[in-house]
């Protein structure tokens, strides 16, 4: 069951990552801004660094230390990330060079800030939360759910690497 909860978590803070972008960068831009390298809606930046806080950090029990951990894991990821897809697609998908403190225009300190206050309410209120409601559902339709999210996501994968080439 670990894969199968942890697609569901991925794919749902995937989805809430691309909202938050779709939002935030639309209303900069004054117009619908498409967000992301897949074509689905959602951002797996945002599911990968909500598991990698949740899995690592979930024991942390002192809020500011888990605010500097999670900066600092997001930050690290968001940077990764941002360096693969420009080594391999010759593309950035986001900048932050215009930003006042930030490394290489890949991270800044006003994202990585927010990542660390989200990573504190993701460990402390908001995972808890959708552990207990996703807990509700019976295994069997997880597994269904997780499976299709998996094809789904996997093939999404496949198509955005072969058109962006």
């Amino acid at each position: 069951m670990w894969f199968v909860n942890n697609m569901i978590w991925l794919f749902i803070y995937s989805l809430f990552g691309w909202c938050y972008e779709t939002i935030v960068c639309s209303i900069q831009a004054g117009e619908l801004v498409k967000r992301g390298f897949l074509f689905g809606p959602y951002l797996p930046i945002y599911g990968f660094g909500a598991l990698l806080i949740i899995l690592c950090l979930h024991k942390c029990k002192n809020k500011a230390n888990l605010f500097l951990l999670s900066m600092l894991v997001t930050s690290a990821l968001e940077y990764a990330t941002s360096w693969v897809l420009e080594m391999l697609f010759n593309r950035r998908w986001w900048d932050y060079s215009n930003y006042t403190i930030q490394l290489n225009g890949r991270i800044c300190l006003l994202a990585s800030l927010l990542f660390g206050i989200l990573g504190v309410l993701l460990v402390k209120y908001i995972h808890p939360t959708l552990k207990n409601r996703t807990d509700l559902i019976p295994k069997k339709i997880r597994v269904i759910c997780a499976s299709f999210l998996f094809v789904g996501i996997s093939t999404d994968f496949i198509f955005s690497i072969l058109c962006n080439l």
